[in-house]
Parts: structure tokens; C-alpha cells; sequence
């Protein structure tokens, strides 16, 4: 019988004191190339940016480059840019944020690949922790453009909101120029659907904590030129919320939308919030 190499890796994680071990086996890579192929893919610094597949996977998958690949993880099936440099591929762009964002990884987070062919991918990733990550039903869904967005929020079988994220700016830590408030815009995909704008006001709480709340004005800033740059922000209330809360420029916040902020007579939207320190 044919002996196939095999090696161990190991990887230190961030802030703990545990070491991830991984033990892989090459075995017949003629059978698993006409196959399915998997690797993994640690996240490293700048992993944001670019994510840089397995070489030996480029060049067995030559043939089948597409500018877009198709990764389904438990929360559905996201569309992700592929960019090619000399034979190396990568996922890049809005669509590779959007699959970060929605899955909250960072760096020290593991993703393991499994490819079917034609650019079409299962993915199942590891925390911190060296567990897989686990996401509450409804979570999120594929944010590939505001339209899917939409019609996700408007369907039948369901009626909660997407959580959205925002990674904190300046702008959102100083004085605007015209309200005197520091303000947070709130993206079109996630208000016009559900006429967030006609609301008065909004309660924060931070999830999982003793339920505090701080409540904050909603400013609707409508576009005369046919509406095309109408803006939703959060203003009054909105420094109170930074400070008590200690959030920095860089930081992000995950909003999670309430089912029960979508009541017609009730003014008021309540968002759950997770901070995410730089």
C-alpha cells in the first residue's frame, strides 16, 4: 500500500494560551482533485484586505478562475470577488467585507474550505476559541447589495430586520458642522424598507448587559434632487452612548433591530448593540 505524507501544524492564538493543532493528511491527491478539495485558512493581519487561497489549490484550480466565487456557510450562500495575480487567487473587495462583517471574524479566526468546483465553496469557520462559530437563526443574510437586503426584510416568513455594522468614524465622534452632534448614519438598506425615517427616536442597549438603555434622536435628512441621497442618522444621545460606553474611532458596532420596533404607533426603534473594540 501507497504511504501518503502527512504533517502537523500548529498555531499559537491571539491572547490565549491555548496552540491549535492541526494534523493533515495529503493522501491520494490525484483522487481529490477529480473530486472535492479542503483547506484552511488562518486569518492573519491584513486578511481584510485580501485573502490569499492555498497555492497548491490555485494550481489545481486553474482552469475553473472566475471573477466571483460562491462561499455557503449556515447563514446562506454569499457571492465573493475573486482577483487573480499571476497564479494566485484571492478574495477581495466590498463582497469579501460584507462576508467579514456578517460573520464577525477577525484575526486568529480559521476558515475551512471545502471546494465543489466552478468556484463554489463550503465554509466552515473557528473562533478564538478553536470551536466552530455559531450564529442565532436569522442573524444575518447575505448583504451583496442593498436590493437582496430588502427583499429579504419584506418577505412573508419573515419579518426582523438584518443587524447592520458600522465601523466607527471621527465624524461620528465630533461635532457636525450643522447639528452640533456628533451623528452615526444608519445604511438606506436597512430604513427605507421598514420607514425607519418616520421615526422619533431610538433606544440603545448593549446586548447582553444589564440592560441600561440611552435613548437618541433620529434625524431624517431628506435629498430635494428626487431623494437619491436621503439620510437617516442617529444624533441627540448619540455622544452619551459613545461615552458611557467607551467606543473609539476604529471600533465596530453590530445594531440589531428589535421585532417589536416595527409597531405603526409606536415611534420609538430599539436596537440591541454589540461593540466590537479595535
Amino acid at each position: 500500500m501507497d504511504q501518503f505524507p502527512s504533517c502537523s501544524f500548529s498555531y499559537k492564538l491571539p491572547h490565549t494560551r491555548d496552540v491549535c493543532v492541526l494534523y493533515i493528511s495529503w493522501g491520494d491527491t490525484r483522487k481529490q482533485m477529480n473530486s472535492s478539495m479542503k483547506f484552511f485558512k488562518v486569518l492573519l493581519p491584513g486578511f481584510k484586505s485580501k485573502l490569499w487561497l492555498p497555492p497548491a489549490f490555485c494550481a489545481n484550480a486553474s482552469g475553473e478562475f472566475s471573477a466571483e466565487a460562491a462561499v455557503t456557510t449556515q447563514l446562506g450562500t454569499w457571492k465573493i470577488e475573486v482577483g487573480k495575480c499571476g497564479e494566485k487567487f484571492y478574495f477581495h473587495g466590498g463582497s469579501w467585507n460584507r462576508f467579514i462583517q456578517g460573520h464577525e471574524l477577525s484575526v486568529g479566526d480559521f476558515i475551512v474550505f471545502e471546494h465543489s468546483g466552478n468556484m463554489r465553496f463550503s465554509a466552515t469557520l473557528f473562533g478564538l476559541s478553536a470551536c466552530e462559530k455559531t450564529f442565532p437563526p436569522n442573524s444575518t443574510v447575505p448583504q451583496n447589495d442593498e436590493k437582496q437586503v430588502e427583499s429579504w426584510t419584506n418577505s412573508s416568513h419573515c419579518r426582523r430586520m438584518p443587524p447592520f455594522r458600522k465601523t466607527i468614524a471621527a465624524y461620528s465622534l465630533s461635532d457636525h458642522r450643522l447639528s452640533g452632534q456628533p451623528h452615526l448614519y444608519i445604511p438606506v438598506g436597512i430604513w427605507r424598507p421598514n420607514d425607519m425615517h418616520k421615526k422619533e427616536s431610538a433606544i440603545l442597549r448593549i446586548r447582553g448587559s444589564d440592560q441600561r438603555e440611552w435613548p437618541v434622536k433620529l434625524r431624517f435628512y431628506k435629498d430635494p434632487s428626487q431623494g437619491r441621497k436621503d439620510r437617516l442618522v442617529m444624533t441627540k444621545g448619540w455622544r452619551e452612548f459613545c461615552s458611557s460606553n467607551n467606543i473609539k474611532k476604529g471600533d465596530d458596532c453590530t445594531f440589531e433591530i428589535m421585532d417589536t420596533a416595527f409597531g405603526e404607533s409606536n415611534d420609538v426603534v430599539i436596537m440591541n448593540v454589540t461593540i466590537h473594540a479595535k
